[in-house]
């Protein structure tokens, strides 16, 4: 399945939401914490519209989507199903709930006043950026300012 804009040679653009729910953990012993994550990821596909106006719910092996994988991740447990909405108008969404380990370099040159940053590293497997590009979903706020200590 071929992914939507290669027709025109123009990148698909991703636009994304990550909602961190809860930090449960930082290790910095082990370079690591554990959280719990909220992620949306839509993109238009105009290939998938349809002439009723209902959403549907489809299969991951039934539409192309970006392979997303979180670089970072070390144990993650998925809590949502694996499918995608597919609106009428070809808009398709991804939302998944991941908690568990993501590693994290830190630097520790001012231990114990260190505040380490967070973050989750995100890319679309087999795609550079001039195929698939990630932006932020500029209809959702930030979802976390905070430093965790």
């Amino acid at each position: 399945m071929s992914r939507p804009g290669l027709e025109s040679q123009s990148a698909t653009t991703i636009y994304t939401a990550i909602f961190v729910t809860d930090v449960d953990e930082v290790d910095s012993a082990s370079q690591s914490f554990v959280a719990n994550v909220y992620v949306e990821f839509r993109w238009h596909d105009p290939r998938l519209a349809a002439a009723d106006s209902v959403s549907q719910n489809v299969a991951f092996d039934k539409i192309w989507h970006p392979r997303i994988q979180i670089v970072n991740q070390q144990h993650l447990f998925k809590t949502f199903p694996e499918s995608f909405e597919v609106s009428a108008t070809g808009d398709v969404t991804y939302r998944q709930r991941y908690w568990g380990d993501f590693s994290q370099p830190m630097n520790l040159k001012e231990f114990p006043m260190d505040s380490p940053k967070l973050e989750f590293q995100i890319v679309a497997v087999g795609y550079d950026e001039s195929e698939v590009l990630f932006v932020q979903n500029p209809l959702e706020p930030l979802a976390l300012q905070t430093n965790y200590q």
